[in-house]
């Protein structure tokens, strides 16, 4: 509700602990640092964290010559599945990358992924993982979040 995620990613036997503040869809602020394991959430004391759950990603990622990033995440997360096109690149380049989008959309269409497509249009610029993270807890509690600190 604050626009704060925090969270503990591991890759590669490495683990980062990260607060995560949103001020929109298309910029967020990050601190990093370096913990022990997936569970060391020693960095988050006194600042009043709830776990919530676990979500897993697994990443492919494409780096183009241009300096575009483009990743497509696989998100796994209490008892869903759903997947994530993530672009980015530096600012001169926004038109390309929406020439991408367009591209991208046209051949899901053509291909017959009509409910993909739609799904896929709302969420362009509309939500984040942890949006969608959020909505999906409150779904399955009924619209009540659950304190695990209780």
């Amino acid at each position: 509700s604050k626009g704060i995620t925090c969270r503990i990613r591991g890759k590669d036997g490495r683990y980062e602990a990260t607060v995560k503040s949103h001020s929109s869809l298309d910029f967020s602020d990050e601190k990093t640092i370096a913990v022990s394991d997936g569970f060391d959430s020693s960095v988050f004391m006194g600042m009043n964290v709830i776990l919530h759950g676990c979500m897993y990603t697994d990443r492919k990622e494409i780096i183009f010559p241009t300096g575009i990033r483009m990743a497509l995440d696989k998100n796994t997360y209490l008892e869903t599945v759903d997947y994530e096109l993530e672009m980015e690149y530096p600012p001169t380049l926004e038109s390309l990358c929406d020439d991408l989008l367009e591209l991208l959309i046209s051949k899901l269409h053509k291909n017959g992924f009509d409910q993909a497509l739609c799904d896929f249009q709302h969420r362009v610029r509309n939500s984040t993982k942890s949006e969608r993270f959020f909505a999906r807890k409150k779904a399955l509690q009924g619209g009540e979040f659950y304190d695990f600190r209780s």
